[in-house]
């Protein structure tokens, strides 16, 4: 009998699940098969596989997170660049962008932050929109106060635009973030943020 494992079904009995007979055998042999392959696979004996799998799944877990710290340095020094290269729409100035593809929505509220900080204090928006996972497009637009002033709002756009298909997530006057579902409807969205800005600012 091979037991494969029990659960509760009431107070005082439990289930428990296992192949007894000759399915026990074929249970047992699938195991062994499966445990020489891993062991063939990672290069060591049948029972240094369990740690040898832990350590690769500790250097995964690594690997990952050092990917993470790469891609969020690339944007923010992109964020910098954008601060730098803002144009000027009237009296306002302007980042609107399209951010590296993979980007989230928490990664663009995070740099309109930063990059609406770099701006100072004259009047200026900042509209970053990224080709998102499962085709989600995601963007996040800031007003600083002084736009405010000039009667810019983040969700003056947001609220109203349908380039890309948008759903706003979360919105203040300050922030808007949303997702929408059309890639190929960034640049016109970016054109919309810059026509909106022109008519007020």
């Amino acid at each position: 009998m091979t037991i494969l494992g029990e659960s509760s079904v009431g107070s005082g009995v439990r289930r428990v699940e296992a192949y007894v007979g000759l399915e026990s055998f074929k249970h047992l042999a699938k195991e062994r098969a499966l445990m020489a392959g891993l062991a063939s696979s990672l290069k060591v004996p049948s029972e240094e596989v369990p740690a040898r799998v832990a350590n690769l799944v500790e250097r995964l877990k690594a690997a990952e997170k050092e990917i993470e710290r790469n891609r969020l340095a690339n944007a923010g020094a992109a964020a910098a660049n954008a601060a730098a290269g803002a144009e000027r729409i009237g009296n306002v100035r302007v980042v609107a962008q399209r951010m590296p593809p993979g980007m989230t929505a928490a990664d663009l509220r995070s740099l309109v932050g930063v990059i609406r900080g770099k701006l100072g204090n004259d009047p200026a928006v900042v509209a970053l929109i990224a080709e998102g996972d499962k085709d989600s497009v995601p963007y996040a637009i800031a007003a600083n106060p002084a736009a405010q002033d000039l009667g810019i709002r983040a969700t003056t756009w947001s609220s109203s635009s349908r380039e890309l298909s948008t759903v706003v997530a979360a919105v203040r006057p300050t922030l808007a973030q949303g997702s929408g579902k059309d890639s190929s409807g960034i640049d016109a969205a970016l054109d919309a943020v810059r026509a909106e800005i022109a008519r007020v600012g």
